[in-house]
């Protein structure tokens, strides 16, 4: 085998950018700016909103068990859009199976449509406007062709995909809310309605013992949330006796004894305390751009005009602007229709020359035109805006998508509010196999590591310190406290925390595995021991965050690999080849890697497990397997998938040459 490196098929790697707006609190553009803002957020609301209640209105069959049988939406719709809807139903069936995909058996049995918004049947009516059915999702079945379920009938639902849904309410539905929001924007808040529905569907689909809720749709009216948050702290502030206090140990007997005294603590139990705790924060709904060049951020350069008997030097300005064409679309029926002449967003048109794009957005020079705002932002270069990202193929990457964020922050004694424009952006990348493979074991409060070659033979070995986990315990059992005595935990940074933490670990891996050129072999959990009902054996073991850890190990790997159009610059990348599942690591002989099989009996079973002890009955090892030789295992399996990718990749080679 080849020790060079190789590249991957290219992967596409996302990041998210955000700055926060500088609106100025005085004239002369800062009140129009933060009008015009105030005014565009709660327009989203009330649409999304009003599109969920159409939503609302789907036909759903529910199995015997409670899950999806099919989900059916019936749109009244136009004239022009009942033909069209006739010949979407005349086209051919279309095959779900793409072209050189296998047809399993789960693939041939999904349901068959004619057309992307899946519409089924279209309704005639005298005197009445048709009606378009159109399936959302729909329950279909297969038999199972191999493994332990072979011969068993097995059943999933097919639901519509989010983007054509979008595109079903944008173009079928035409909701006349729609025209109060800026064109730019429709298409974003209709998948903003969209989202939570399919969301709805996928706990319906679960088959939760609770009663799932459609999504509240009061709680996305921004002026009914302000009313209701409002009315609460209203009550609190009115309220003239003092709040009813109760001894935690009537709360919670079991827990403290009669001579305990932390059991003599009280805590709030009073109704109208209770009620303000549950009432929704009023924060809005975000303002979605889902078109890549909706939203173009520009350096603008301008020198600072000096008087002219003044000694001072010119100075040479710099600060990050963003263009958002929040005014275009809007007609006079709309509430955001006296903004469209404000002359207060004028003030760039005399100063466009002074304007250049970022990188990302190279050809969109900044050009008249009535209905577009130009924002300033807090940060002043590209440089502190992007980082370091500018180097290193930031220019290859291009925009997915923006969202505009408002916030309510804390700056010394005041609270603001602020705005933040969100930049999601994407880019090929071709990871490389690296001459070697870090095999990572999890332990309760280590990881292991083993460092082989591709061939499996091991090179090094050392272990790595959990960060995550004392400090998750500990901020974990505050919480746990905070809650039984019901107190306010909406503010705490508890997950926030545990993810910074985990992060830490991620980099601290992928650090490892670039300084000894190694992709990483991670231990996947599938199963965790909870050792004998031990309280603190079973937090660490559920608090190592196993899932997001991995997670982040992918998408870290992946963005540091190298762009597509700079293959022959190896920037160290790192890519995650291999999830090794546990069960390979509890039950595989250390001594000739043998491991019991799926379906084996205990009496038939190759290795046996009996608390931490494995017995092996092709080699009669009986012992406690090291965490050591559990690393290398998960190495060497790892060594073995990279050896037949490479393989898997010469032979694709050979055959387009042939």
């Amino acid at each position: 085998m080849v020790a060079t490196s190789m590249s991957l098929p290219e992967k596409e790697s996302f990041r998210l950018f955000h700055a926060p707006f500088h609106i100025a609190l005085k004239p002369p553009r800062g009140p129009a700016e933060k009008q015009l803002l105030e005014a565009l957020l709660p327009e989203v609301g009330y649409a999304i909103t009003e599109m969920l209640s159409s939503l609302k209105m789907s036909q759903i069959q529910r199995t015997e068990d409670g899950k999806i049988g099919s989900v059916m939406l019936t749109v009244p719709v136009s004239l022009e859009q009942e033909e069209r809807a006739k010949r979407l139903l005349k086209q051919t069936l279309k095959s779900r199976i793409k072209e050189g995909e296998r047809a399993t058996a789960r693939k041939s049995a999904l349901p068959r449509f004619t057309n992307a918004y899946r519409i089924v049947e279209c309704i005639s009516r005298d005197g009445q406007p048709p009606l378009v059915v159109f399936n959302i999702a729909q329950r279909f079945s297969w038999e199972a062709e191999g493994g332990s379920q072979k011969g068993k009938i097995l059943e999933d639902v097919d639901v519509i995909p989010a983007t054509f849904l979008q595109q079903l309410i944008q173009s079928w539905m035409k909701p006349e809310v729609l025209n109060n929001l800026p064109s730019f924007v429709r298409a974003g808040a209709c998948q903003k309605a969209g989202e939570p529905f399919l969301s709805y569907l996928g706990l319906l689909e679960e088959g939760s013992q609770k009663e799932v809720a459609f999504p509240s749709l009061e709680e996305r009216r921004p002026a009914v949330r302000v009313e209701a948050h409002r009315a609460a702290i209203a009550c609190v502030a009115q309220k003239t006796t003092p709040f009813q206090r109760v001894p935690v140990r009537e709360l919670h007997p079991e827990k403290y004894g009669k001579d305990d005294p932390a059991g003599d603590q009280l805590v709030n139990r009073d109704p109208v305390w209770v009620e303000f705790t549950k009432s929704p924060f009023p924060g809005p709904l975000p303002v979605n751009f889902v078109r890549s060049m909706d939203v173009v951020v520009y350096e603008r350069t301008w020198t600072e005009p000096i008087p002219a008997r003044s000694l001072k030097k010119p100075v040479e300005r710099r600060r990050l602007y963003v263009a958002l064409p929040v005014l275009e679309g809007i007609d006079s029926t709309s509430p955001l229709w006296h903004f469209v002449n404000r002359k207060e967003f004028d003030w760039w048109k005399s100063h466009c020359a002074e304007f250049r794009p970022l990188a990302l957005w190279e050809g969109r020079e900044l050009r008249l035109n009535k209905k577009l705002v130009v924002f300033p932002l807090e940060t002043t270069s590209p440089q502190e805006w992007f980082q370091k990202e500018l180097d290193g193929g930031m220019p290859s990457r291009s925009v997915c998508w923006s969202l505009l964020v408002k916030k309510h922050r804390r700056i010394g004694q005041r609270h603001v509010d602020s705005w933040e424009i969100h930049i999601a952006t994407s880019r090929k990348v071709a990871p490389m196999l690296r001459p070697n493979v870090l095999g990572v074991h999890f332990m309760p409060t280590q990881l292991v590591w083993t460092l082989t070659d591709r061939d499996g033979n091991m090179l090094e070995e050392g272990v790595l310190e959990n960060p995550v986990l004392d400090n998750a315990l500990l901020a974990k059992t505050h919480l746990e406290e905070d809650q039984q005595n019901l107190r306010w935990v909406g503010g705490r940074e508890f997950a926030a925390e545990i993810r910074r933490r985990t992060r830490e670990v991620a980099e601290t891996i992928l650090a490892l595995a670039h300084g000894k050129d190694a992709n990483v072999s991670l231990e996947e959990i599938k199963w965790v021991q909870k050792r004998g009902g031990t309280v603190s054996d079973n937090q660490s073991f559920s608090m190592w965050n196993y899932a997001e850890l991995a997670a982040l190990l992918e998408w870290l790997g992946i963005e540091r690999a190298s762009p597509v159009e700079s293959l022959h610059e190896d920037n160290g990348s790192v890519l995650v080849i291999a999830h090794v599942n546990n069960y390979n690591t509890r039950y595989t002989c250390p001594e000739c890697r043998a491991c019991r099989k799926g379906g084996q009996t205990l009496s038939e079973a190759d290795t046996l497990l009996e608390g931490d002890v494995l017995q092996c009955r092709k080699c009669d090892y009986k012992g406690v397997p090291s965490p050591e030789s559990k690393a290398q295992l998960v190495a060497s399996v790892g060594a073995r998938n990279l050896r037949n990718r490479i393989n898997a990749m010469e032979r694709e080679r050979r055959k387009e040459q042939s």
